[in-house]
C-alpha cells in the first residue's frame, strides 16, 4: 500500500509539472524496455518471433 502511494504521487508531480512529466515518461521507457529485455534473457526468442520490438532485444 505504501509503494502504490508513492507511485501515485510520482504521478501527480508528474501531471503537474510538464518538464517532471517528461521525466517521468522517459523512466517508464527504461522500466519497460529494462522488463522486456530481461523477458528475451529468460525465455528463447523463438517465443517472441511475432514481436518485432522483443526479437530486436534478443539479437
Amino acid at each position: 500500500m505504501f509503494h502504490k502511494g508513492i507511485v501515485f504521487f510520482l504521478f501527480i508531480l508528474a501531471l503537474t509539472n510538464r518538464r517532471k512529466r517528461q521525466a517521468f515518461l522517459s523512466l517508464q521507457l527504461k522500466t519497460r524496455f529494462y522488463l522486456v529485455y530481461n523477458l528475451c534473457i529468460v525465455y528463447e526468442c523463438e517465443r517472441y518471433w511475432h514481436s518485432y520490438r522483443l526479437l530486436s532485444c534478443c539479437k
